[in-house]
C-alpha cells in the first residue's frame, strides 16, 4: 500500500505542477497506468486532475484572450470527460464552450457585416474582414460565413478595378488579401492569373527596349531564324513577349515571303492563345495577349475574330457576376440565419427571415424547407430548455412559437402537446397544494385538456386530484375557514360529482377562551426548546417518519432521513445530527423549497406566493418572513422549527469538523468565462458528510439575528466557505433558508 500511495502521489504531484509537454502527454501517461492505481489517482486526484484538463482547455479557447481554437479545447474536455464522465463541472464546461462558440460566430457575423459595409475587407485595414474570417476559420472551418458571395464579389470588383486601371501594384494587394480571407475560391484564383498576366505584359514592355537594340543588330535572315526559334516555343513570358515585339519591329520592312509566314504563325499563335485563356476564363489574360497581338498585326482577322468572342464572354461574365450578387445577398442570408438560430438568437434570426420572405419568390424552397427547420429547431432547444427547469408554460409557448414558422416540424407538435399538459398537470396540482387560491374554470379547463391530449395522464388525475385538493383544504380549515368554504366551490367545479368532495363538512367556526398559561402562537426566536403548555396547545405532535436518536449522523443514508406531517402532505425532510453543545438536532437536509414555503402562503395568506420550479430554493424571502414560515411549520406539525444560531449553522454545515464536502453551485472561472449564476434544484448536489445537500452555495441560508451564511450561486468558487456571510433583513434573489427542527 506504501508503494501504491508513493506512485499515486507522484502522478498526481505532475497534473499540480503540470509537468507534462502537453496535455496528450498527460493522457498517455493515465493511459499507461495500471487499472487499480488509475482508479486511486483519479479518486484522490480528482479537482487536480480536472483542473489541470481546465487550464489547457483555456489556453485553446478563451474569448477574453482571443482564443479561438475550438477544436482543440473540445478534445481536451472530452478527454476529461472520459476519466470523469459523471463530472458535472466538465459536463458543464462542454455547455459553455458549445454556447460560447456558437455566440462567437454569431458576434463575429455582425461584426463582419460592420467592416464590409464601412470598407474594411484587406487585411492591411485595421479593424478588417480576414481578420474576423481567421477567427472564424479557428472555430468552424464549415461555416458558412467562409464562403460569403457578397464578400468575394467585393474583392472580385475591387481586382478588375485595379486590372482596368493598370494599377498592378494594388491589384496584387487586393488579390493577396482575398486569397487570405477566401483560399480556395477558383475566381479569385482566377483573377490572381488575371494580375499576373497583366503584370508579365508590363514586364515585357519593359523590357523591348533592349531586345530591339539586340534584334538592331541583326541581319534580317537572323531576325527570322530567331522569330521562327519563338513562334514554336510561345510561353507568353515577359522575355518571349519583347523578343516578339522587337522581332516584329526588326522585320518591318520585310517584304519576304518567309516574314510574311511568319507573321501569319504568329497571328496564329495569338489567337490559340486568345481563344485558350477565353474558354478558361482568363480574361485579363487574354486581354493582354490580344493588345499585343493586335498592336503588332492590327488587321488580322483571327485575331479580331478572338477578340470578339473575348468581348462576348466578358459580357457574359458580367452578367452572371451580377446574377450570382444578386444570388449571393441571399445566400448570406441564409448563413446569417443558421448562425443566429444556431445560437438561439430567436428575435434576430426571426427578423432575417422576414427579410428574406420579402426577397425570394414565394414558392423558393428555402422558405418552406430549411429555413424554417433552422427556425423551428431553435425554438425546440428553447423550449426543452424551459421544460428541463420545470418551466412547462414557458416551455410551450416556445413549441407554440416554433410551429408559427415551421407548422409541419412533428418534433414541435410533439412538445406543444407533451409540454402543455405538464403545464396543467402543474396547475392542477398547485391548485390542489395550495387551494386556497385556486380558480376553478381555469383548473376545470386544465383538465379538459389533459383528458383531450393525454388519456392515461388523465386518468391518474382522476384517480389522485381529488383527494389531494381535499387534504389541501382540510388544511386549510383550522387557520382559514373562509378560504376553506371558497376553495371546496372551486374545486366542486372542477370534480362536481365527487362523492367525498361533496361530503366533506367545514365546521363552522368557534371563539373559545385561551388558557392563561398558552403559548404564543410564533415560534420563539430563541434555541429553547417549546413549554409543554405550548406544545399541549398547538396540538399533538404527528410526525410522519419519527426522527429518531439512531439517525444522528447517518443523513447520508436515505433511511436515516425523517419528516412531519404538514396538513395533508409531508414537511421537509430532516436529518438528525449532534448538536454543537451536546444533544441531538433535527435539520432540515435540503434549503426549503419554493413548493414548501408557497404551501404556507396558500394556507396563510400572509405572504405572496413564490413563481418558478418549486424544487428550486425559496428566495427573495425576507428574515422576518422565514421566522414567520418556521412558526407556521411549528402551529400545524406541534414540532419546534427555527432558524439556526450562526453556531449550530456552522456546525452542521461543517459536519462537526468533517468537512462540508463537494460540489458548490457556485461561480467557476475557467477560460476567461464564468459559469454558474443560477440557482439549482435542492436536491442536486452531493451531501456533506452529515447529509446536508447545498449548505454551501446555491442560496445563502438565513440563521437567528440576520445574517445569511454559506455563499450562493453568484459568489466565486474560492469565496464560499463555511465562512461565508452577509447581513440583512430584507429579501434577496440568493438568500434562502433551512431549519432546525427540536427533537425535544
Amino acid at each position: 500500500p506504501k508503494l501504491q500511495d508513493a506512485r499515486v502521489d507522484a502522478v498526481v504531484q505532475k497534473f499540480e505542477q503540470a509537468t507534462f509537454t502537453d496535455y496528450n502527454a498527460a493522457v498517455q501517461e493515465l493511459a499507461a497506468m495500471d487499472a487499480t492505481d488509475l482508479e486511486e489517482v483519479k479518486q484522490k486526484g480528482s479537482a487536480t486532475l480536472q483542473d489541470y484538463f481546465f487550464k489547457q482547455a483555456a489556453t485553446k479557447w478563451s474569448m477574453a484572450e482571443k482564443r479561438y481554437d475550438y477544436n482543440d479545447a473540445l478534445t481536451i474536455l472530452n478527454a476529461a470527460g472520459k476519466e470523469y464522465p459523471d463530472s458535472k463541472i466538465v459536463a458543464d464546461n462542454l455547455v459553455r464552450i458549445d454556447q460560447e462558440s456558437k455566440t462567437a460566430i454569431t458576434d463575429f457575423g455582425t461584426e463582419l457585416d460592420i467592416r464590409v459595409a464601412a470598407g474594411r475587407i484587406y487585411d492591411d485595414q485595421k479593424d478588417n474582414a480576414v481578420e474576423i474570417l481567421n477567427y472564424v476559420r479557428r472555430i468552424d472551418p464549415k461555416n458558412g460565413l467562409l464562403n460569403l458571395e457578397s464578400l468575394k464579389d467585393r474583392y472580385r470588383q475591387d481586382i478588375r478595378q485595379a486590372l482596368q486601371a493598370r494599377d498592378l501594384d494594388l491589384g496584387e494587394k487586393r488579390v493577396a488579401s482575398a486569397l487570405k480571407a477566401y483560399p480556395t475560391d477558383d475566381s479569385i484564383k482566377s483573377l490572381a492569373a488575371d494580375v499576373k498576366a497583366t503584370r508579365d505584359t508590363q514586364l515585357a514592355a519593359l523590357k523591348k527596349k533592349e531586345q530591339l537594340a539586340a534584334f538592331a543588330k541583326m541581319t534580317p535572315e537572323q531576325v527570322r531564324e530567331e522569330l521562327s526559334k519563338l513562334s514554336a516555343a510561345p510561353d507568353f513570358s515577359p522575355d518571349w513577349q519583347a523578343q516578339v515585339d522587337a522581332a516584329i519591329g526588326a522585320l518591318s520592312k520585310d517584304a519576304t515571303p518567309e516574314a510574311a509566314q511568319l507573321r501569319d504563325t504568329l497571328v496564329a499563335v495569338f489567337a490559340q492563345r486568345m481563344a485558350a485563356d477565353t474558354n478558361e476564363k482568363k480574361y485579363a489574360s487574354a486581354q493582354a495577349v490580344a493588345d499585343l497581338g493586335l498592336r503588332l498585326f492590327p488587321t488580322a482577322r483571327g485575331l479580331l475574330q478572338e477578340k470578339s468572342k473575348l468581348d462576348l464572354a466578358r459580357k457574359s461574365l458580367e452578367a452572371e457576376q451580377a446574377a450570382i450578387a444578386a444570388k449571393g445577398q441571399l445566400e448570406d442570408m441564409k448563413v446569417k440565419l443558421t448562425n443566429l438560430a444556431t445560437a438561439n438568437k430567436l428575435a434576430e434570426a426571426e427578423k432575417v427571415f422576414t427579410d428574406m420572405k420579402a426577397r425570394m419568390p414565394a414558392n423558393d424552397p428555402y422558405l418552406s424547407g430549411d429555413g424554417p427547420k433552422a427556425l423551428g429547431e431553435a425554438y425546440g432547444r428553447q423550449a426543452k430548455r424551459s421544460a428541463e427547469q420545470g418551466r412547462y408554460d414557458q416551455a410551450q409557448n416556445f413549441a407554440v412559437a416554433g410551429l408559427r414558422v415551421a407548422p409541419s416540424m412533428e418534433s414541435l407538435k410533439t412538445m406543444s402537446r407533451e409540454y402543455g399538459v405538464e403545464a396543467k398537470v402543474a396547475r392542477l396540482e398547485s391548485g390542489a397544494r395550495n387551494p386556497a387560491s385556486a380558480n376553478g374554470d381555469q383548473l376545470r379547463d386544465a383538465l379538459a385538456g389533459v383528458k383531450t391530449d393525454d388519456a392515461a395522464r388523465y386518468a391518474k388525475l382522476l384517480s389522485e386530484l381529488p383527494g389531494a385538493a381535499i387534504n389541501g383544504i382540510q388544511a386549510l380549515i383550522p387557520n382559514d375557514r373562509a378560504g376553506a368554504v371558497k376553495a371546496k366551490a372551486e374545486w366542486l367545479k372542477v370534480f362536481p360529482q365527487d362523492a367525498r368532495l361533496v361530503a366533506l363538512v367545514i365546521p363552522e367556526a368557534t371563539v373559545a377562551a385561551a388558557p392563561a398559561t398558552t403559548a404564543p402562537t410564533t415560534a420563539p426566536s430563541t434555541s429553547a426548546s417549546l413549554s409543554k403548555d405550548a406544545q399541549k396547545a398547538r396540538g399533538t405532535p404527528t410526525p410522519a417518519v419519527a426522527c429518531q436518536a439512531s439517525f444522528s449522523g447517518f443523513g447520508g443514508n436515505p433511511r436515516a432521513t425523517c419528516y412531519d406531517k404538514v396538513g395533508g402532505g409531508d414537511g421537509p425532510r430532516l436529518v438528525v445530527v449532534p448538536g454543537p453543545g451536546g444533544g441531538l438536532l433535527a435539520v432540515s437536509k435540503f434549503e426549503i423549497r419554493i413548493g414548501e414555503y408557497n404551501a404556507f402562503c396558500a394556507g396563510t395568506g400572509k405572504c405572496k406566493s413564490l413563481g418558478g420550479n418549486e424544487n428550486l430554493p425559496a428566495t427573495d424571502v425576507s428574515f422576518a418572513q422565514a421566522k414567520a414560515y418556521a412558526a407556521w411549520l411549528s402551529d400545524t406539525t406541534g414540532f419546534n422549527y427555527r432558524l439556526p444560531s450562526e453556531a449550530e449553522w456552522a456546525h452542521v454545515a461543517n459536519a462537526g469538523g468533517k468537512g462540508v464536502g463537494t460540489d458548490f453551485n457556485c461561480i467557476v472561472t475557467a477560460g476567461g468565462s464564468e459559469l454558474g449564476g443560477v440557482a439549482r434544484d435542492v436536491k442536486q448536489g452531493k451531501p456533506n458528510p452529515w447529509g446536508l445537500v447545498n449548505a454551501i452555495g446555491n442560496a445563502a441560508e438565513w440563521v437567528e439575528g440576520g445574517a445569511a451564511r454559506g455563499g450562493n450561486f453568484k459568489v466565486p468558487n474560492a469565496q464560499c466557505t463555511v465562512d461565508w456571510r452577509t447581513s440583512g433583513s430584507g429579501g434577496s434573489d440568493t438568500v434562502g433558508l433551512r431549519l432546525v427542527r427540536e427533537m425535544g
